[in-house]
């Protein structure tokens, strides 16, 4: 499908099912196995964590097999239809208690809005203006911030604020992977 979605080759396996085990090459499919599985690690790893932290955020018991079950069954689905890993959005999460919803309307909106970029494409993104995306990153990591390390330390024993520091300098300086290895 040349032209796809996004200007791309894109094309779903489940356009071709033929394709399943007649044209694999199962020699490169073993030999990408070490990287599949880090991949699959650090995922659960990031459910794991974002699951956490939603709880300590929003104050709510969280159930992380629920956590699991639900983004391995959106990332087989994903992987079908040719899409990429992905797991809950903290940001968004937080976005979501920040405003006092509490109902499961910021979320559908969120996959219709998914739903609609995927059928529409990126042009309407044009009409965004840069400034209101960039605003919201900042707003969003600056609370980040400020929830984590201003008001974790009155609220966090000692132990678990020195792994925050720990983590926030380790990203900072190193990078994001470093930062979930450290932590």
């Amino acid at each position: 499908a040349r032209g796809g979605l996004f200007g791309t080759s894109f094309d779903p396996l489940l356009a071709h099912p033929d394709v399943l085990f007649d044209k694999v090459r199962w020699d490169v499919v073993v030999e990408q196995a070490p990287g599949a599985a880090a991949v699959v690690g650090l995922s659960v790893l990031g459910v794991l964590l974002i699951t956490s932290a939603a709880e300590v955020s929003t104050g709510r018991d969280g159930d992380a097999n629920d956590e699991l079950c639900a983004a391995g069954a959106a990332n087989v689905l994903s992987g079908l239809g040719g899409g990429f890993v992905g797991y809950h959005s903290l940001s968004s999460t937080q976005i979501a208690h920040g405003m006092g919803s509490d109902s499961r309307v910021p979320g559908a909106t969120c996959a219709l809005a998914y739903v609609a970029a995927v059928v529409v494409g990126p042009a309407p993104l044009a009409y965004v203006p840069s400034a209101l995306i960039g605003g919201l990153l900042l707003f969003i990591g600056s609370s980040f911030l400020y929830e984590w390390v201003v008001e974790g330390y009155g609220r966090l024993p000692r132990s678990e604020y020195a792994v925050v520091l720990l983590i926030v300098v380790t990203v900072a300086t190193e990078g994001y992977i470093a930062g979930v290895a450290a932590g």
